[in-house]
């Protein structure tokens, strides 16, 4: 009876101490929405819309944001879903699971974010882990000091000079154009862009940023990187193709929080 009655206490602590916890957990929770709101409202913003109405689980705009990415179609699907919300749409709200996203393509909202007002914002739990495990430690997932050294390292590279280099975009842009292959017609026959559009963004940016280029649309014209003390050197073959492969993975973990 002693060791029954010692369980059915234990059952009790445990219950009152679940509750104890889950109600901090609530008043915690509830206390930063407020303190958003009320940021919110001294900034002038406006409410934002759900992406899907009336799903606030999110497990619909979960299957449709997954469907859309395995399909090579999540830009075109999150740019509808703004359509379809309005003209003046540019800002919607996504919930999934236990997480809620917002996502943007107001000019004014990202210069916010990532400029003006940077330090009032932070990656995040789930960006931060899942984009360091994915990338690495680098501007993309630094914060604080940290992101501001990072930043420095590349703010030169940014220079007007830099910026306004048509050459160096047209000479990759020159490389695109060798892939399409044009009949008696003048024409060239139906051909996919997002991988030619993937491989010159990433041929452009990043002899735009390192001074040499990864050359994923001619290796040929790929040059010998110098060699770097205690570091291996990198897979330029398959730089592109992990890239892909890490952003992906990203993509698709980040919504469902792990």
């Amino acid at each position: 009876m002693k060791l029954l009655g010692a369980v059915s206490l234990s059952y009790e602590t445990l219950l009152g101490l679940s509750l104890v916890l889950s109600s901090i957990y609530y008043v915690s929770v509830l206390n930063r929405q407020r303190s958003l709101t009320r940021q919110e409202h001294a900034a002038g913003c406006q409410p934002v819309r759900y992406d899907v109405p009336g799903h606030y689980i999110g497990l619909k705009a979960l299957r449709a944001r997954l469907t859309a990415r395995r399909a090579g179609l999540l830009p075109r699907r999150l740019a509808e879903s703004m359509d379809a919300a309005g003209v003046h749409a540019h800002t919607l709200k996504q919930r999934f699971l236990m997480s809620t996203f917002i996502m943007t393509r107001d000019p004014k909202n990202v210069k916010t974010v990532l400029s003006t007002k940077a330090s009032d914002y932070e990656l995040g739990p789930i960006r931060a882990v899942l984009a360091a495990k994915g990338l690495g430690k680098n501007v993309f997932t630094h914060e604080g000091q940290a992101w501001k050294d990072s930043h420095s390292l590349v703010r030169p590279q940014f220079h007007f000079s830099q910026i306004t280099d048509t050459d160096l975009f047209e000479k990759h842009v020159q490389e695109s154009f060798r892939w399409l292959h044009t009949g008696n017609d003048g024409w060239s026959s139906k051909v996919d862009l997002n991988p030619l559009f993937s491989c010159l963004a990433l041929d452009a940016t990043s002899e735009f940023l390192f001074g040499y280029s990864i050359h994923s649309q001619n290796h040929v014209a790929r040059s010998v990187l110098p060699k770097v003390e205690n570091l291996a050197m990198p897979d330029t073959d398959r730089f592109g193709d992990a890239l892909d492969r890490a952003s992906d993975w990203i993509s698709t973990l980040s919504p469902l929080g792990r």
